[in-house]
């Protein structure tokens, strides 16, 4: 189960962020819009706990340009480093071959969030089981206590599904 600070979550994000179950959390925009920001436990790494960071656009293939978006899924993701010291991993969806514009845009917004303080990033890309280029990222607490061994883990996997799997 994630833990988050659903109240504080609230104060501060200009979206209603509810839970929805022990790994999922919902917001709505106001133009009717609903997300979904899910933590699942990410099983490609043997570290404990690293989590797969999902967010989930229920209605349109395509998101309006929202400020009220980012700030919202920003202040989850800050409540979830100030409460865990577990790395998540950010991978792009590629069901609609917009992976490339999604990581711009998640680059920027983690980028542009100076607020999450001792928060680093890597970057890398795979292809998934049609061939599909992917772009990922890790993003951990840099005083996470496996934090090397989470790096090597997450280059090891960048190494192993550079190329198409067989």
């Amino acid at each position: 189960m994630v833990d988050l600070n659903l109240d504080l979550i609230n104060q501060k994000a200009p979206y209603s962020v509810s839970r929805l179950n022990h790994e999922t959390f919902r917001f709505k925009t106001d133009q009717d819009i609903e997300y979904l920001i899910t933590f699942m436990l990410e099983y490609s790494f043997y570290s404990d706990n690293v989590y797969q960071f999902v967010v989930t656009n229920l209605k349109t293939p395509h998101s309006q340009k929202d400020p009220k978006i980012r700030n919202t899924i920003i202040e989850i993701v800050k409540n979830f480093f100030t409460l865990n010291n577990n790395p998540i991993v950010y991978y792009c969806d590629t069901s609609d071959n917009r992976q490339r514009q999604r990581d711009r845009l998640f680059k920027r917004w983690i980028e542009s969030a100076q607020e999450i303080d001792g928060i680093l990033t890597l970057e890398g890309k795979i292809r998934d089981e049609e061939g599909k280029e992917n772009y990922i990222t890790l993003i951990s607490r840099g005083d996470n206590p496996n934090f090397e061994a989470i790096v090597s883990e997450f280059k090891n996997l960048i190494v192993t599904f550079k190329d198409k799997p067989q």
